[in-house]
């Protein structure tokens, strides 16, 4: 997966705040923290789920999930809570 270096500080973002706190920023608190435009974060997002680093529900407020990390993605083969 060859991610840009903007996507790469998404993702990492992304990743910080669902382990802060349990669930997963919004496009407007992702634009502010890179204080960039809500379409700006939305290319990146869907940037990430083109590689498929994360996946989201469209239509539904704080529903990035991480992959290849268990339990964390609907679409991977790892139980809940299971540990790589």
């Amino acid at each position: 997966m060859n991610l840009t270096p903007k996507q790469v500080a998404t993702l990492k973002f992304i990743r910080q705040y669902i382990r802060k706190y349990g669930l997963s920023p919004t496009l407007q608190e992702m634009a502010d923290e890179f204080e960039v435009t809500k379409p700006t974060i939305h290319e990146h997002v869907h940037a990430l789920v083109a590689h498929g680093a994360i996946t989201i529900t469209q239509h539904k407020n704080r529903s990035i999930r991480l992959c290849g990390e268990p339990g964390t993605c609907p679409l991977c083969k790892h139980k809940l809570g299971a540990k790589s």
